[in-house]
């Protein structure tokens, strides 16, 4: 499971992958790894086992809360709540459920400052900064679809090239046009039924199903 959005195909993180309640262990896996992982692994991936059954039985369960405070979004509210419960039966048969309830804002991406002039861009003459995105070389953080203008002032004086044709008009797409991602709430249920195939410890068949109740 490399947890990507079937959609865009982007890594969505731990949102839809194992709760923390059920992690037995994690290894980060540095370099490219795309011809064992699939594409996705091109820089590395980290593999996140989760507790057997037969090795971790019994009930656990948690919950954490906390205010998240930023001046674009104000004061939150977080909430994590997960819980976990396995069984076997005679060291043959196994069952494991797990369930988790995540409720947060995300911080908000509203930095729109130019990146090469992280201070602000003065002109000539003028007290106040001037509107980065009205300069042609504007390279906007947090801002997708803007391209640099360079102007060949040469043909322009030749009379090769109008000066109306110089204007460039881009539609410019602040990063909360593009994904209202400011409200989080992910429910997941999953659940996994195991049989020892052979009497070893490390040696068993396993079936899982992950329900995505809600995810937003």
């Amino acid at each position: 499971m490399d947890n990507a959005a079937p959609g865009l195909n982007f890594s969505a993180g731990n949102l839809v992958g194992i709760n923390e309640i059920d992690i037995q262990s994690v290894e980060i896996l540095p370099g490219a790894a795309s011809a064992l992982y699939g594409a996705n692994a091109f820089k590395g991936i980290m593999l996140m086992n989760s507790k057997s059954p037969f090795d971790f039985p019994g009930f656990n369960a948690y919950i954490k809360s906390g205010v998240t405070s930023h001046d674009s979004a104000g004061d939150n509210l977080y909430y994590d709540v997960g819980a976990r419960f396995a069984h076997n039966w005679d060291n043959k048969f196994a069952f494991k459920a797990v369930i988790s309830y995540v409720e947060g804002t995300d911080w908000a991406a509203t930095d729109y400052s130019d990146i090469n002039y992280p201070q602000g861009r003065f002109m000539p003459g003028t007290v106040d900064a001037a509107d980065p995105s009205q300069m042609p070389d504007y390279d906007g953080i947090n801002v997708y679809g803007e391209v640099a203008q360079t102007f060949d002032m040469t043909a322009v004086f030749r009379g090769l090239v109008l000066p109306a044709l110089l204007v460039k008009v881009l539609l410019v797409w602040q990063a909360q046009q593009i994904s209202e991602y400011l409200g989080i709430c992910s429910k997941l249920f999953w659940y996994s039924i195991n049989q020892k195939v052979q009497d070893t410890k490390n040696f068993d068949l396993e079936i899982i199903r992950l329900q995505v109740l809600k995810l937003i």
